[in-house]
């Protein structure tokens, strides 16, 4: 670190790493497959039920997070995207 650096500033908006394993934990219940292998990238996954969209993916994590007394904040549906 240079002489003239502070410390990182941490932003009062950003996700916490606590918030970010909450929905890591919900999207494991998520019924997804792989896509088709490619070796130039990682297969794709894809959600089982075609009618399966994010909006209603972000509603139970919502009610889950709001109905718990944790501490986690509840991540806006603009940001969970």
């Amino acid at each position: 670190m240079l002489h003239t650096q502070g410390p990182p500033h941490i932003l009062a908006h950003a996700i916490h790493d606590s918030d970010l394993d909450v929905i890591k934990a919900n999207a494991k219940a998520w019924e997804i497959e792989d896509g088709f292998p490619c070796t130039h990238r990682r297969p794709k996954q894809y959600l089982l039920d075609a009618t399966l969209t994010f909006t209603k993916l972000h509603q139970p994590y919502k009610a889950k997070i709001e109905a718990s007394n944790d501490g986690a904040c509840v991540i806006s549906y603009l940001r969970w995207i």
